[in-house]
């Protein structure tokens, strides 16, 4: 299913597209800009297996990319599990990440 979806923060015209996996309780939505996986205020991939979700990842112009947080989380039994960091499709190293973490953290204090 195809529908089409106003960005709140850019105000940009998306598409998302929502897949249902034959024979599996799974569920897939994904926003496009043109061709691109993109969206500015959420994840552009969101998984859901048997209702609950599995997996969500950031993208800007098809680039995994997120700057206040990890870029692509997996669940497990509803609590986040593996955390992967990118910037620009770039994945960040251990130190990369805390830096960011770090920076993150300042701003809650």
């Amino acid at each position: 299913m195809l529908e089409v979806y106003l960005d709140q923060v850019s105000g940009k015209q998306l598409i998302k597209e929502t897949i249902c996996m034959g024979g599996i309780n799974s569920l897939c939505e994904r926003y496009y800009l043109g061709n691109d996986l993109h969206r500015e205020d959420g994840p552009a991939v969101t998984w859901y297996e048997d209702d609950k979700k599995a997996s969500e990842s950031y993208f800007l112009r098809n680039k995994l990319h997120r700057e206040n947080g990890p870029s692509i989380i997996h669940y497990k039994d509803g609590t986040i599990g593996k955390e992967r960091w990118y910037l620009n499709g770039r994945e960040l190293d251990i130190l990369e990440e805390m830096v960011i973490r770090g920076l993150k953290m300042e701003k809650l204090i």
